[in-house]
């Protein structure tokens, strides 16, 4: 009977039984080194976590809601301002001559955002943009006319467009010092189901009119004299100018924080 193995190594030799590991002694070395693997596992998930919480995917998939955008009035007067430009082209109006969400400078360094301008052979046509339901009273010379929703159980308050677009005509103006005479024509348009109510407009070269009748409206202007001398580069780079701040986040946004800290918008 072999009472002894031994077991050879670089060292020397040692007997077997100096291998042997009790059972108690197991349980004292293994159990630090689970409880170390665990903390390792801990730690790892979550600086897991962490990482998907600060990087750019969101943990939990956003779902949008269709419905909520399409109440939102940007929304709907983006599209309103869509329409008009597709409505433009068709008419035969280069999309090159076409600008759409300009924000012109004005002389107090301030911004007067325009919804479209187009450049003609006969001047500057600049649109204002309107979508609006329900029934909408005025006149020319009130700063604020009322929109009426849910058969009059509800009123509200709005800048009169025509003196707002005639505003944005000024700032435009400004930033025109060499074509002076140009001539600038106001047209201020409803799309959607609002009703205006009475409400007549006589000011030089400024309409108010529904969307259907765009086309009228460009043909009597195409009936205008022709412009000869303006210098078409300044009007160019000013309006092209006047887009680009579109882009602007800051220009944007300070414009935005006015014409909400200026809006009478209530129910009455």
């Amino acid at each position: 009977m072999v009472e002894d193995i031994f077991i050879i190594d670089i060292i020397g030799v040692i007997k077997g039984e100096d291998l042997i590991i009790d059972r108690k002694d197991m349980i004292n070395i293994i159990g630090p080194i689970l409880i170390i693997l665990v903390l390792l596992l801990i730690v790892f998930i979550a600086l897991g976590f962490n990482n998907a919480i600060h990087s750019n995917k969101p943990v939990i998939p956003i779902i949008s809601n269709t419905n909520i955008v399409k109440h939102n009035s940007f929304y709907i007067g983006n599209l309103a301002e869509q329409a008009l430009i597709s409505d433009l082209k068709n008419y035969g109006i280069d999309s090159k001559a076409i600008f759409h969400n300009l924000y012109v400078r004005k002389s107090n360094g301030k911004y007067a955002q325009i919804d479209v301008v187009a450049l003609t052979n006969r001047g500057l046509i600049v649109f204002e943009v309107k979508n609006y339901s329900g029934w909408i009273f005025g006149n020319e010379q009130q700063k604020y006319w009322t929109q009426v929703l849910a058969y009059g159980k509800c009123k509200y308050k709005l800048y009169n467009p025509i003196m707002q677009n005639a505003e944005h005509i000024r700032a435009l103006r400004q930033n025109l010092p060499q074509n002076p005479s140009i001539p600038i024509y106001s047209i201020v348009v409803f799309y959607g189901s609002a009703k205006l109510k009475n409400i007549s407009c006589s000011s030089h070269d400024t309409y108010l009119i529904y969307s259907n009748s765009i086309c009228d409206v460009l043909q009597s202007i195409k009936k205008k004299p022709l412009i000869k001398d303006f210098n078409k580069e300044e009007v160019c780079n000013v309006l092209n100018k006047a887009s680009k701040n579109s882009k602007n986040p800051f220009i944007v946004a300070s414009h935005g924080c006015l014409v909400k800290a200026s809006k009478i918008n209530f129910c009455f």
